[in-house]
């Protein structure tokens, strides 16, 4: 599945006259559409991660963002949880940087909500975000059109916003700047991947998987075992004879 390239931008399109029009909303755009058909049915039309229209702004002109995640979809989700090793990324210009996150995504492109790290707690109708079993902060659902009660899809992964200047591919790095089959001790992870379902109970995933934009730059591999959960090895060096 392509849905790390769909990223912020995944439309459910109900109908043939929605699809026409949202089509030539993109070709206006000068964006790519490629349509992907669910295991229910559902078509999901996408545009490349790095051809979002919010990648039009003066201010992001000449940026690239490369991602790789592992996620789930297909279920109503109320949460999600990781335990994610901490790394410190070498980070080639002033104006790129280089994250490690969990995401959780309701609604299409011109309704798109989004929660950047965090986990669903049933009481004070709030996505709450927790440290180590510590209540850091919350967004109130208030706040939200398609998150007011649960979740579509969730992503853990990495991503690098880079500026291309030189035409080059970037040379700052995700999660440790090693690659996913370096392994324990040199590659970034993300251990007991767990979402919260609709009795608000964590449980492991169901048929997860995985994407990487660029996989000769940034990859991504998905694990389980017994202590470790359902895993991640994820990241890369970024530029490389392999990825000039």
């Amino acid at each position: 599945m392509m849905m790390a390239l769909c990223n912020a931008s995944r439309l459910n399109i109900a109908n043939a006259s929605q699809n026409l029009k949202v089509k030539k909303h993109l070709g206006q755009l000068n964006k790519t559409l490629k349509s992907i058909k669910s295991k229910d049915g559902d078509v999901i039309d996408c545009v490349h991660i790095s051809q979002q229209p919010a990648f039009d702004h003066p201010s992001l002109k000449d940026h690239n963002i490369q991602s790789v995640v592992a996620g789930v979809e297909g279920e109503t989700y109320y949460g999600a949880k990781a335990s994610i090793n901490v790394w410190e990324p070498q980070v080639q210009n002033p104006n790129e940087f280089s994250s490690s996150q969990v995401w959780i995504f309701g609604g299409g492109s011109s309704d798109l909500n989004a929660i950047e790290a965090g986990w669903h707690e049933p009481s004070q109708d709030a996505w709450w975000l927790q440290y180590n079993n510590i209540t850091i902060g919350y967004w109130p659902t208030s706040l939200f059109t398609n998150l007011a009660n649960s979740a579509p899809m969730i992503e853990w992964g990495g991503l690098v916003l880079s500026s291309e200047s030189d035409g080059q591919q970037t040379s700052t790095q995700m999660g440790s700047g090693h690659f996913p089959e370096e392994g324990f001790s040199m590659a970034g992870y993300m251990r007991n991947l767990e979402i919260v379902d609709d009795s608000f109970t964590l449980r492991p995933l169901s048929y997860p998987r995985t994407a990487a934009a660029q996989p000769n730059c940034y990859n991504i591999a998905l694990g389980k075992a017994d202590n470790w959960g359902d895993f991640i090895f994820y990241g890369g060096p970024g530029r490389n004879p392999n990825c000039p």
